[in-house]
C-alpha cells in the first residue's frame, strides 16, 4: 500500500511529528512510486538535489531505498505528469495552460531518461 499523494500539502507537523492525511489516492503500488510522487512536487524547487538528498538520508534511515536505477524515479514523475494531463483535460474547459508546463515537462523527461 502506497499514499499515492504524499506532497508537502498532505504533511503537517504537531508537537514535532509530522502527520499525513489526505488518503483518498492509497492504492496498491510500489515505494518508488510513492517516493516520486513525492519529490515530484519539490523538482523545480532551486534547492531539490539537496532536498533530494536529504529525503533519502532520512528514508534509509527507516527502510531501504527503493530506487533500482539511475532515472527510475523520474520515470514515475512522468507517469505523475501524463495522469495530471488526464485529470486537466477531464475536469478543465481549456486545459492549454498545464498543457504549457506538462509537455515541455515530458519532451525534457524523454531527452534525458528515454
Amino acid at each position: 500500500m502506497i499514499h499515492g499523494d504524499l506532497h508537502p500539502d498532505n504533511v503537517h507537523t504537531f508537537r514535532n511529528r509530522l502527520i499525513v492525511f489526505d488518503f483518498e489516492d492509497v492504492t496498491w503500488g510500489h515505494r518508488v512510486q510513492d517516493v516520486a510522487i513525492t519529490l515530484f512536487y519539490e523538482r523545480s524547487h532551486p534547492g531539490y538535489p539537496d532536498l533530494r538528498a536529504a529525503f533519502e538520508t532520512g528514508y534509509r534511515s527507516v527502510v531501504p531505498w527503493p530506487v533500482t536505477y539511475e532515472g527510475e524515479l523520474e520515470h514515475f514523475m512522468a507517469a505523475r505528469t501524463i495522469s495530471f494531463v488526464n485529470y486537466v483535460a477531464n475536469l478543465q474547459d481549456d486545459p492549454s495552460d498545464y498543457y504549457d508546463v506538462a509537455f515541455p515537462r515530458l519532451e525534457a523527461f524523454l531527452t534525458t531518461w528515454a
